[in-house]
């Protein structure tokens, strides 16, 4: 069967708060990439064990067993540094990763199934990183702050790779609801029947744990996942609020700054400089239509600061012009470590 002929139009779609107020050409339209044949894996992604997956799940799993591994180095290397500056008499309890992970989420494994998986990602990255770029990574932050004593700072990375493990946990969840989500969709197509667009909406929208736009973008930004290909209502039309290339900018932003090359393409380039010369927060009718404008736009300030910092403003604008007038992409990376 083609079933293709089976949608009739591209379905319109909009979360619960928005379908009895929002004007039909305000509606999402999405053209859904599914396989040829529709069975219990309509998608992208693969079988791991007895659950299909599609390629997001996958790849927040992967990402949040890094951050797992990367948290256990953190909290070895600060134990490290509390028994070496303990006296005899009074030894140091020591902590355990569990303290930390305790009220986060996580995905569908446990943590100690993540942690080893972690171990073996960390390192194929760290092999693949190369010596300069290397050394900004959290094993070879760890050993120094624990060369130097430094508490505070392990403390601080350790709250911060916690923060990202919880997310990404969050964000598992909503991918596996979407999925679920999508596979009730495209069974109703399997069986020749084209559920209303208030039906798909109610599952591939209504079904997904809410967050923030900011929580959105932090989210691309540690996992690069573009988070609105799971929250669909937050795809956008980029005349309105450009979620998917604010999130694009956000992966790219969470790749420069861990130290990974950083492909620039034309289109995320006139996105940044529309951003920035033409912000539509400066527009008010338009803020008043579009609510989560002003979110969209303070999400994109905070990562354009975090660029800021490890590459420098001028630096990055000069490479978002060029990239323009070229129409090419163009890979950034930030400097070498040199300690």
């Amino acid at each position: 069967m083609s079933w293709r002929k089976t949608w009739h139009k591209r379905p319109r779609l909009a979360s619960a708060d928005l379908r009895n107020v929002a004007q039909w050409q305000d509606y999402i339209s999405i053209r859904f990439g599914a396989s040829q044949r529709l069975d219990l894996n309509p998608f992208s992604g693969g079988k791991h064990g007895q659950r299909h997956r599609t390629d997001v799940q996958i790849h927040l799993n992967e990402a949040q067993a890094l951050r797992i591994a990367d948290l256990f180095t953190l909290v070895k290397a600060l134990n490290d540094v509390r028994k070496a500056g303990a006296s005899p008499n009074r030894p140091v309890k020591t902590i355990d990763v569990d303290e930390f992970l305790r009220s986060v989420v996580i995905g569908p494994s446990s943590w100690q199934t993540l942690l080893k998986q972690g171990q073996v990602l960390a390192r194929q990255r760290d092999e693949a990183f190369g010596y300069a770029h290397r050394a900004y990574l959290i094993p070879a932050l760890a050993s120094r702050l624990s060369a130097s004593g430094d508490q505070a700072a392990l403390a601080d990375l350790i709250a911060s790779e916690t923060l990202a493990i919880d997310l990404i946990g969050r964000a598992l969840l909503a991918a596996q609801a979407h999925a679920s989500g999508l596979r009730n969709v495209f069974k109703q197509l399997w069986r020749r029947r084209r559920p209303r667009d208030e039906t798909i909406s109610e599952d591939v929208i209504d079904s997904v744990p809410r967050v923030s736009v900011g929580e959105m973008a932090s989210l691309s930004f540690a996992s690069a996942v573009n988070a609105s290909l799971i929250w669909n209502d937050h795809f956008g039309d980029t005349t309105k609020v450009g979620y998917f290339y604010l999130h694009e900018f956000a992966i790219f932003g969470g790749r420069l700054a861990r130290g990974e090359p950083a492909p620039l393409t034309e289109e995320l380039a006139q996105y940044i400089q529309a951003e920035r010369l033409s912000a539509g927060a400066d527009d008010v009718t338009r803020r008043e239509a579009y609510l989560n404008i002003m979110p969209a736009h303070h999400a994109f300030l905070a990562i354009w600061n975090q660029i800021d910092t490890v590459y420098g403003r001028e630096a990055f604008a000069g490479e978002v012009r060029d990239c323009i007038v070229s129409g090419e992409t163009r890979t950034l990376r930030i400097r070498g470590f040199s300690a």
